[in-house]
């Protein structure tokens, strides 16, 4: 029954009709706290992708995905994205028992700097979302030239190495350096730089650097360069479930997510 209403997108008005059973009868089948299974550590190997899909707005669950197995290993409902939240997340996965040889994340500084140096985790950054700060900062079609090579170089992480994107970098810093110290004063006296996005987008790429190409640095883990694993395997369809049983209460909806997710886990 569940799993009909779950992985079939089948309503509680259909499965009512197929069943010959009142609505609240199979709400009662569906939403059973006892059909959502508890999840058992199984200690082994893992390459995890680390995320969080946002529910609404201050509400959503983090997911722990391994690469290698295709699984959920972790899962829990939070309300913010916390450096703390990677932080215990990862040490409860430790103290269970499982091997952790790398982990890929989004672009946030503080998880990066957190996997790569508190657990020394060799940590690969996500190209997509790389880029994705890229045209948040220049825009999808910037029209100032430096704009425009910079989000070059942003596109091109996956197609050069990680010395030549060091040394074209330094390249466009050079060329471009009149342009990034430029200030303009404001009336009441105070100033600002005058191209701030474009500055933070070349920082935003230089302190990214380290991370972008560890999949190269241990090429025999076979670390995925995305997390599209994650997003595009896990968190898309779980949305997309949502989306046919919209309507929910939260306790149904975080019942039904928790038993995606676990079912997911054990390949169902």
């Amino acid at each position: 029954m569940q799993s009909a209403y779950r992985d079939e997108h089948q309503t509680v008005k259909k499965l009512s009709k197929t069943t010959k059973k009142s609505s609240g009868w199979i709400r009662k089948q569906v939403f059973a706290p006892t059909l959502v299974a508890r999840r058992v550590a199984v200690p082994r190997r893992v390459l995890l992708i680390l995320d969080v899909s946002f529910l609404s707005r201050h509400w959503g669950v983090f997911v722990a995905f391994d690469v290698y197995s295709k699984r959920v290993v972790y899962e829990c409902f939070v309300r913010t994205e916390s450096v703390a939240l990677y932080e215990r997340v990862l040490t409860r996965l430790l103290l269970e028992g499982y091997t952790v040889v790398a982990v890929v994340v989004d672009g946030r500084r503080g998880i990066r700097e957190l996997t790569s140096k508190a657990f020394r985790l060799p940590t690969q950054l996500c190209h997509f979302h790389q880029i994705q700060i890229g045209k948040r900062y220049l825009g999808q079609y910037p029209k100032q030239e430096a704009a425009q090579d910079l989000l070059q170089l942003y596109r091109s992480i996956g197609k050069i190495s990680e010395n030549q994107l060091a040394a074209y970098l330094l390249l466009w810093a050079t060329e471009y350096e009149l342009l990034l110290a430029a200030k303009t004063t404001h009336p009441s006296g105070r100033w600002s730089y005058t191209h701030r996005r474009l500055r933070s987008a070349f920082r935003s790429l230089l302190t990214a650097l380290p991370y972008v190409y560890t999949y190269r640095t241990y090429p025999g883990l076979n670390i995925p360069t995305t997390t599209n694993s994650l997003d595009g395997g896990v968190f898309s369809p779980m949305k997309n479930m949502l989306r046919t049983h919209r309507g929910l209460t939260p306790a149904h909806e975080n019942s039904l997510v928790l038993s995606f997710l676990r079912c997911y886990d054990r390949g169902e």
